[in-house]
């Protein structure tokens, strides 16, 4: 499951505000 919240967290970083760390 932690691929799922990996993607989702990211999806949602990326939407409300591009993380560096999460892109890498």
């Amino acid at each position: 499951k932690q691929t799922d919240l990996c993607q989702s967290d990211r999806t949602m970083a990326t939407v409300s505000r591009p993380f560096s760390g999460n892109l890498k």
